[in-house]
């Protein structure tokens, strides 16, 4: 199931929201994924726009959202 921008979920205790790319000549920059080394490819978080629905490039980043 595709996460919806501006969502967040809970992976591995880590609170996480979805947000459109901050920088497109670098996608993953901001990513949780990809500042912590973690491969994200095959985890079910669809993050780049031709895989989702809404044609949207996003990062996952830690949210402070309550």
């Amino acid at each position: 199931m595709e996460i919806e921008l501006g969502e967040t979920f809970i992976w591995n205790n880590q609170k996480l929201e979805v947000a459109e790319v901050e920088d497109f000549n670098m996608a993953c920059r901001g990513c949780y994924f990809f500042e912590h080394e973690i491969p994200c490819f095959g985890n079910g978080l669809d993050c780049t726009d031709d895989a989702r629905r809404d044609h949207t490039n996003v990062i996952f980043k830690n949210s402070t959202k309550e």
